[in-house]
């Protein structure tokens, strides 16, 4: 008896899947890409201060707030960790984040996802490359944005240029958050070298111990979109 068993679990098992493959994807008011920077630069403590950053954020009432309040109250997040040539690592994939339970789960993920390498160079531009191929399997979304964290200036790869002609053909924003601890003047770098698209805007947070209030800044005018704040 056995056998038929196995076969009528096996059979289930091959609908169950075709059944998840044609569901689409429920359509969000932004697929966000939350690029962090694991560049030599940054040490082992400060690694921990971005990700606490993250993680206080997307949990906090403020961004939950703006979720209920979009059009279609949710959003998509992915993650990635970067630094040089060889490093440009999804560390959680697109999550959906619709209310206080799945912004809580996203949060613990963060926070106990591992570094993904010790650090090498700083390719902002491979880093924004890798980051655009992952909107191929995002969400349908009303906006795509790039939000890349950074405390130095592209040292490694192709010319930002080139990256930034692609995402403009794609309509995909970059923001950027300039951590300005060794340059002081990385958020006009970053204004002038590598956001692009509608209402693309750089902040700045004062060090590491800044980073958190100035990603929950960021993150809500990323979800309010153009025009508010």
């Amino acid at each position: 008896m056995r056998g038929p068993f196995l076969f009528l679990a096996f059979a289930l098992w091959i609908i169950f899947a075709q059944v998840r493959a044609e569901t689409p994807l429920l359509p969000v008011d932004v697929a966000l890409v939350l690029a962090v920077d694991i560049s030599a630069s940054v040490d082992a403590r400060e690694h921990r201060l971005q990700m606490a950053g993250i993680a206080a954020a997307l949990q906090s009432e403020a961004v939950l707030k703006a979720i209920a309040a979009a059009p279609r109250k949710r959003i998509a997040i992915a993650i990635t960790q970067w630094s040089g040539l060889n490093v440009q690592r999804v560390v959680v994939p697109w999550t959906i984040i619709d209310g206080e339970a799945s912004a809580v789960t996203l949060a613990r993920r963060v926070l106990t996802s591992p570094r993904a390498d010790p650090g090498g160079g700083t390719s902002l531009s491979l880093a924004l490359d890798h980051a655009a191929r992952l909107f191929a399997t995002a969400p349908p979304a009303t906006r795509r944005v790039i939000d890349i964290s950074t405390d130095g200036i592209n040292n490694i790869g192709p010319p930002l240029d080139d990256i930034n002609r692609t995402l403009g053909r794609n309509k995909i924003t970059v923001n950027g958050l300039a951590i300005t601890s060794d340059w002081p003047k990385l958020g006009d770098y970053l204004s002038k070298n590598v956001i692009t698209g509608p209402a693309a805007f750089a902040t700045e947070a004062d060090g590491f111990q800044a980073f958190g209030d100035a990603m929950l800044s960021k993150l809500l005018r990323e979800i309010r979109g153009p025009g508010l704040s």
